[in-house]
């Protein structure tokens, strides 16, 4: 329970964290996104992996309060993995973006609050991204992602578009960065005093080991640049 501006701000992260129990060790839970918090009910969408299966759907977890889970729901599985539920809000309405890398595109939902079902609007980008995060700045929206380079770098691609189902097109300074630290996204980016700030993976010693923060000095169609700002 914390303050994401306050973290920002001070440039420190020592939140107490409270870890959910899983009770089902055949999977494990990864990439939440909180999608609502109705009263005492919060509503994540999240990867499950199912070890069996050997790939990852999208499902929809109701958590109380106190971090207890009410409710698990399937919300999609197209036999082939699926990570990452990006969430973006536009106009009252959710979608959703899920990593789908081995489909080789990007692919928009449109999410049902009510009945917590998704349903197909159309596919974004005709590439094999992972973990692609919507950006509303300067009237564009712009998507970040990466591509795997033969499991040793990552490359940071940019996406902008005047209308949020495209056409897109890409940065023409992709790849904007190339490396394993500060690359792969890992959340939503973070508005805070009129700045912009961007979580990052840093992958140089391990998955996920930790995360990067910068803040976003320049974004435009022809440049970017950021800046460090914390770790995590």
């Amino acid at each position: 329970r914390c303050d994401i501006a306050e973290i920002i701000r001070s440039g420190n992260f020592e939140p107490e964290i409270k870890w959910m129990k899983i009770p089902n060790i055949k999977k494990f839970f990864a990439d939440p996104f909180i999608c609502s918090i109705n009263g005492k009910v919060i509503n994540v969408l999240y990867e499950e992996f199912l070890i069996s299966e050997n790939y990852g759907i999208i499902s929809s977890l109701q958590v109380d309060d106190s971090f207890q889970i009410i409710d698990n729901k399937i919300l999609l599985d197209i036999k082939k993995h699926l990570s990452y539920p990006f969430i973006f809000n536009e106009d009252g309405k959710t979608y959703v973006l899920p990593g789908a890398s081995r489909t080789g595109k990007l692919s928009c939902y449109e999410y049902e609050h009510q009945t917590r079902s998704v349903r197909f609007v159309k596919d974004l980008i005709h590439a094999p991204l992972l973990d692609s995060t919507i950006l509303k700045y300067n009237e564009k929206y712009w998507v970040f992602s990466i591509q795997n380079m033969n499991d040793i770098n990552y490359e940071l691609l940019i996406f902008h578009s005047d209308n949020l189902f495209g056409p897109y097109q890409a940065h023409l300074k992709n790849p904007v960065k190339v490396g394993l630290n500060g690359l792969r996204p890992a959340g939503d980016f973070i508005k805070v005093d009129g700045s912009v700030y961007r979580p990052a993976q840093n992958c140089e010693r391990s998955y996920g080991e930790s995360i990067t923060v910068f803040r976003i000095k320049t974004l435009n169609e022809s440049d970017f640049e950021e800046e460090f700002h914390m770790k995590v």
